[in-house]
């Protein structure tokens, strides 16, 4: 069973939107995809995720991505998720608010917790920079930049 709908429509979220799947996309058992959703062309969606866009936070999925079972994106109120083209995220995965990650292989490793800061209404925080070929170790958890760079300090970082 594979679920592609428009998100429900509320109080707060009074328009519905259905989603936008690219060609080629194939999309696993059990997927469940809602609202202003935008999927491209020839990705993958493994088994039992979760794509949920409602109250005007597009969820931005680029070509040839590959996204294992389990994951679940769901974005805060006012905020958006963007993934770019050539993006391979495996599952369970759960990621929090403010984080932008650079290119080319940062791996996040097994029970980890990355949760960037929480913005603020007013010059709320930057996002949680992850750089480029960083290697998260298992276990990890990081909710600020303080943790991120103690980590590097650990593990040697590359330059970000």
């Amino acid at each position: 069973m594979i679920g592609v709908g428009p998100n429900p429509e509320t109080s707060f979220n009074p328009e519905q939107v259905e989603p936008q799947i690219g060609e080629q996309t194939e999309i696993g058992e059990f997927v469940r995809i809602v609202g202003d959703a935008r999927v491209g062309e020839n990705s993958q969606i493994g088994q039992r995720t979760a794509i949920r866009a409602d109250e005007g936070t597009p969820m931005i999925i680029g070509a040839r991505a590959n996204i294992d079972d389990r994951a679940t994106f769901h974005a805060l109120k006012g905020t958006d998720i963007r993934i770019g083209d050539d993006v391979v995220l495996h599952g369970p995965l759960e990621m929090g608010d403010a984080i932008s990650m650079e290119d080319d292989a940062v791996e996040i490793g097994e029970g980890a917790l990355v949760v960037g800061p929480a913005p603020e209404e007013e010059g709320g925080e930057l996002p949680l920079r992850i750089p480029e070929g960083t290697n998260i170790p298992a276990g990890a958890v990081i909710t600020s930049t303080e943790d991120l760079e103690a980590l590097c300090n650990l593990i040697e970082c590359p330059a970000g």
